[in-house]
């Protein structure tokens, strides 16, 4: 059973957890409205080119970590409040509804609407996969309304496994119900570089293929709350430096590129797990630095991070919007102008998204 005070400790909204949202959120915008390039062509150093890096290769998989660190840990905070190892299906269900669907929706059409100003009608079949979040699972509509939605099937997907792994979980234990799963990943990869090379992106990014790593988010949720010993101890670190570096050789070499690319994005998940561990435990001071007026920048993290899912969906569609709107405009000063002008409008957007949909849908599905 899980201590009741440590529980309580760890509240509800974690700056630190903010904060990776934020990052990963503001990485793949950054990505996508091609800051690394811009910055590149007026400065002349190539060095710039790391702003899309991230974005590009390891800000989906930081999302994943996220995301199975958070449903764990909210799963453990209603064993704590009930004294109970019992997962309630309905309200796990309609609680994870409201918080994601609702606000997808409204990006969805808003997207289509974008589309259609552009001269694009929106397929029925394609507009139908995406209403029921399967786009993930489909070559043609994988990208085609929105570049990003396709996460939102993967995660989904992740949410209707998790109360199958919970029931391991209490039936195995929590160590060996997540070695179970990365077995499972590691047979899904082999199964995939066999008989579907060369990948198509559903298969690149098939649940299974993910998966494993996904649970590693879940595994440091409870060994946070449980045995917080292991990660004063520096084994824990050094293996963390150590698997970066070993993944960084193996990268150079070539290894997870061509049948070896399936396996890529569930290893950075898994690398993700020290940052965010190293954020989590310093949860406190970062707490106490967020206060001072010199720490703008784990302030502007960490509201990023409330709005990250406004953000997540809706840059795509906007930027698109923001393409309609300097469509006539040759001027290099005015299109520059609206370039930056639209970066920061995109933010405001995306806040004003989450002030008037997102939040009160969580404020709801806590009801």
């Amino acid at each position: 059973m899980l201590d009741k005070n440590r529980v309580t400790n760890l509240s509800s909204n974690l700056i630190s957890i903010d904060i990776a949202r934020g990052f990963a959120s503001l990485a793949v915008f950054i990505y996508h409205y091609g800051v690394g390039s811009i910055v590149v062509k007026a400065t002349g150093l190539s060095a710039f080119n790391a702003l899309s890096l991230i974005g590009a290769t390891c800000a989906v998989p930081l999302f994943f970590a996220v995301s199975g660190f958070c449903i764990h840990l909210s799963q453990l905070k209603q064993e704590a409040r009930q004294e109970n190892i019992s997962l309630n299906y309905k309200n796990y269900v309609i609680k994870r509804f409201w918080r994601i669907y609702p606000t997808y929706l409204i990006v969805l059409l808003f997207s289509c609407s974008v589309q259609a100003m552009e001269g694009q009608i929106v397929d029925a079949r394609d507009f139908i996969i995406h209403i029921f979040l399967l786009q993930g699972f489909s070559i043609v509509s994988f990208n085609s309304i929105n570049l990003v939605l396709w996460t939102i099937s993967i995660e989904l997907m992740f949410y209707l496994l998790y109360p199958v792994w919970y029931k391991a979980r209490n039936t195995l234990g929590l160590d060996f119900s997540v070695y179970l799963g990365l077995t499972i990943t590691v047979v899904s990869w082999i199964v995939c570089a066999i008989w579907l090379f060369p990948y198509s992106l559903p298969v690149k990014w098939f649940v299974f293929n993910l998966w494993g790593a996904w649970l590693v988010g879940a595994w440091l949720a409870e060994k946070i709350l449980k045995d917080r010993s292991m990660f004063s101890s520096p084994l824990w670190w050094i293996s963390g430096v150590s698997a970066i570096i070993l993944t960084v050789v193996c990268q150079q070499i070539g290894l997870f590129t061509g049948r070896g690319e399936v396996a890529w994005a569930s290893i950075v998940t898994i690398l993700w797990i020290w940052p965010l561990s190293a954020l989590i435990l310093g949860e406190k001071w970062l707490l106490s630095f967020s206060k001072q007026w010199w720490c703008n920048v784990i302030k502007a993290f960490a509201i990023c991070g409330q709005f990250s899912y406004s953000l997540y969906l809706l840059h795509m569609p906007l930027m698109y919007f923001r393409n309609i709107l300097w469509l006539g405009i040759t001027s290099t000063m005015m299109r520059s102008a609206m370039w930056f002008i639209s970066f920061l409008a995109i933010l405001v957007i995306s806040w004003i998204s989450f002030q008037l949909f997102e939040k009160p849908f969580m404020q709801y599905r806590l009801k």
